[in-house]
């Protein structure tokens, strides 16, 4: 039961994580985006989040506070000299934010999440199914 909601937060991560680096090439292009901010990542995952769980006011709160220090770490890690360790960071600050989740969700948004991310995931292999069909 866990794994699929950590997986589906690992997703929220890499999709954030993989979008809001810059390159040169979005700086020639005029983008008005401002920049990825702690509170701002904080606020865009937690608003797909609601998507699919209504939360309580104190829990996104605490969700709020927990996506930032994710950020933070996240972006600390990036500051490590070798890979591996930048990965263990990463991957240690991906196991702390899951929990966190984990120990203020109820059962019943726990699966509703896990509801939530077995229809993405089957949407997805039919789209990539249609795809090899045409």
């Amino acid at each position: 039961m866990k794994k699929p909601l950590l997986t589906l937060a690992a997703a929220f991560i890499f999709c954030a994580v993989a979008f809001s680096q810059n390159t040169d090439g979005d700086k020639n292009t005029g983008s008005s985006n401002p920049p990825l901010t702690a509170a701002s990542f904080a606020e865009a995952h937690l608003q797909k989040f609601e998507q699919d769980v209504q939360l309580t006011d104190s829990q996104r709160v605490f969700l709020f506070e927990a996506y930032k220090k994710l950020y933070n770490n996240r972006q600390a890690a990036t500051t490590r000299t070798s890979s591996r360790e930048q990965i263990n960071v990463k991957q240690q600050s991906q196991q702390i934010f899951e929990a966190s989740c984990d120990s203020i969700l109820t059962k019943e948004q726990r699966r509703q999440l896990t509801q939530k991310q077995e229809e993405r995931k089957q949407q997805s292999i039919n789209n990539h199914l249609r795809t090899l069909n045409k």
